[in-house]
Order: C-alpha cells, then structure tokens, then sequence
C-alpha cells in the first residue's frame, strides 16, 4: 500500500545531475565532537534501532575577504567606519534558500497494525520536515507504536508552525519543538525521531535513533546521518515510560546545502536496505526517465528498498548483522519505509532565471499530512 500527498506538480526543470557511478566507500562527512551521553540505566534493547553535537559552520561571503558571516543569513558587507551616521550603509542579505518536498510511505505487509508504525510529516512554511518510526517490540504488549510516532509527528508539526524560528539557532529550535512535543503525547509506545529544518546556509537536524539523512549533490553522495545507537539494532528512542530515552540525548546535526541539492530523508526501513549508492542510483533511473519533481522521485525510492529486503542481495542489515557476530541470511530487514525527499532551491523571493548549482522543480504541495 503506497500512500501519497495530493500535490500540484508543474513540469519539473531539468535535473539531469545525477548519472549512474558507483561511489567510493569513504564518503565524506562532517567531523561531530561527541556531546555527554545521558543514559538510563534499564533502557530494554529494542527490535527496531552516542550522541554527537555538531559544530555549525560559518558561511563566507563572496567579496568580503574572508570575513565570516554568521548563519542567520544577514550580512554587512561593506561598513566603512570614516563615515558619518548620515552616509548611507551599503548592506547586503544573503538570499534564502527554501525546500520543495514530497513524501511517501509503503507500511510493511502486517495485519494486526495496517498503518504501519512509521510517520512523518513536511512543513513548507518553515522549510522543515519529519520522520519517525515507532519502536515495534510494543506489540508484544498489545500496544500500536505508529499510534505514538503519528502523535509525535503531529504534534512537532504543530508546534514548528506555532513558534516560529527567530532569533536562536536552528538546532536548538529543533530540540525545543521535540521536548514539547513529547510534552504534549499522551500515546503509549516509543519512537525513534528525525527533525530536519533549512535556515540559512545550513540543513540542521536533531536525531534521536535510526531514521537518518543523506544529500546528494551531482553525482555524489556529500553527506551521510550518523545512526544514533547504542549498538548494532539498538537505536535511542522517545518515550514517556519505562524510562526511555529524553529528548536531550539527540544529536545535532549541521551541513552546508546548496541550490540543486536533493536530500533524502527516511526511517530504518530505508536505510536498513539500501546502500547511500543504491538511494543515489534510485534517484539517477528516476531523473532519466523524465521524472525530476519531489513527489516523483519520493514515490519511487521506498520501493527499490522493499525489492531489497525482498531479494537475495546483500544489504546493510544483513552486512551489520554479521559485522556484529550474528546469524545472517540473504536479503534484507522487512519493515515500514519512510521517505521524505526535498530539493532545495533559492527561496522565491530571491530567485532568478540563471540559479546557480542547477534549477529546482517547480513544485507547490497544496497540503502535508502526517501518516
């Protein structure tokens, strides 16, 4: 079962960065210093999957010799002190970068939860997005985690959109909208959390478990998510019982993003299957069949991940079982997959004919649902 948003999809512009290559096996990433790890002690291993804080870097703009220019998008480029306060000041504010998303979500073959335990959600007016997947060793409690994880989900959503991000940074706007959010969940269950938001330069996220991100720019995957776990299948999660994990052992993530870039985001169920390659392939046999807009390549990827765990390749849950000293079979993990993709493009306010880096899709979603 494959359920998609409704969207307006114009024509989308040409996307032909991506082309079939294998990539290296040492992708880059940014460097994280690891932040305090907050343990409870009697956390009990899950099913379902330390903590890193990311320093934010500062963006340089063009002119101004090296000066750093801090990630809120203002800047004063030229400010000569000789004048007097009635010469005026030459200032300059960098243009903004916005999102355009598209979603889908294929719930494994289950009976008892038809739904899935997987939900996301996307935000166009604040440039965010959502993924979690809830914990499903809860239904051997007779307990629905996705009940949980679409409560999270919902209520993040809510939240983004209530307040606003001005004036502190990104990460830490993020953090607070998912405490309050976890606040404000009366569901029983636990989840892992993924939120992700554009602001400036920079593509910030805080993670808590194994629902992840990647960008890929041209040809390359440029930046990879950290798996946030314990240990091989054993991610943080969030939760109001039992004593799970809280909200202030996330990570924090940062990456510079540019015009043209396509970042996809997922729960285990993606990243579980697939290799960073094989997501970046799936994106490549999309753009060549003539498909480039958001909603278009998000409906194609979470499918090349259940043709994985349904085949007889190696896979990335297969390979980590057996890194850990675990029986092993061909194939991969069956499970919900969740996918959000966004392509980020200037914001239209400071859009123009000959963006740089490539051109995004012109795509308007009419509406976001959270699953």
């Amino acid at each position: 079962m494959l359920l998609l948003h409704d969207m307006v999809i114009a024509p989308p512009s040409p996307a032909a960065m991506l082309h079939k290559r294998r990539l290296p096996d040492d992708i880059p990433a940014i460097l994280a210093l690891p932040a305090p790890k907050r343990l409870r002690p009697g956390v009990p291993p899950s099913d379902d999957d330390g903590a890193h804080l990311v320093l934010p870097r500062l963006v340089t703009a063009a002119g101004t010799g090296g000066d750093r220019v801090p990630e809120d998008d203002g800047a004063l480029l030229w400010d000569d002190e000789d004048t007097d306060d009635t010469t005026p000041r030459l200032s300059w504010s960098l243009p903004r970068l916005e999102l355009q998303m598209g979603s889908a979500y294929i719930p494994k073959e289950e009976g008892v939860h038809p739904m899935g335990e997987d939900a996301h959600f996307m935000s166009p007016a604040t440039n965010a997005f959502g993924v979690a997947d809830g914990v499903g060793s809860w239904t051997r409690r007779g307990v629905d985690a996705g009940v949980f994880s679409r409560q999270l989900m919902g209520l993040c959503k809510a939240e983004l959109e209530a307040r606003p991000f001005s004036g502190s940074t990104t990460a830490s706007w993020l953090q607070g909208v998912l405490e309050r959010a976890l606040l404000r969940t009366t569901a029983r269950g636990s989840s892992t959390a993924l939120l992700a938001a554009v602001e400036g330069r920079l593509l910030r996220a805080v993670c808590v478990g194994d629902s992840g991100f990647l960008v890929v720019r041209g040809d390359g995957v440029v930046y990879r998510s950290p798996p946030h776990q314990r240990r091989f299948n054993w991610p943080y999660q969030l939760g109001l019982v039992d004593r799970r994990d809280p909200p202030d052992c996330a990570q924090w993530l940062a990456v510079e993003v540019e015009p043209g870039d396509v970042i996809v985001a997922g729960t285990d169920g993606l990243f579980d299957n697939l290799f960073d390659a094989q997501i970046r392939d799936a994106l490549a046999t999309t753009l060549e069949s003539g498909k480039g807009a958001p909603q278009e390549l998000a409906e194609e990827v979470p499918w090349a991940a259940v043709w994985a765990y349904e085949g007889e390749e190696e896979t990335p849950y297969t390979m980590g079982r057996r890194e850990a000293g675990l029986p092993t079979w061909c194939g991969g993990k069956p499970d919900d997959v969740t996918v959000v993709v966004a392509i980020v493009q200037w914001a239209a306010a400071t859009a123009n004919n000959s963006i740089i880096h490539g051109s995004a899709p012109g795509v308007l979603p009419t509406t976001s649902f959270i699953y």
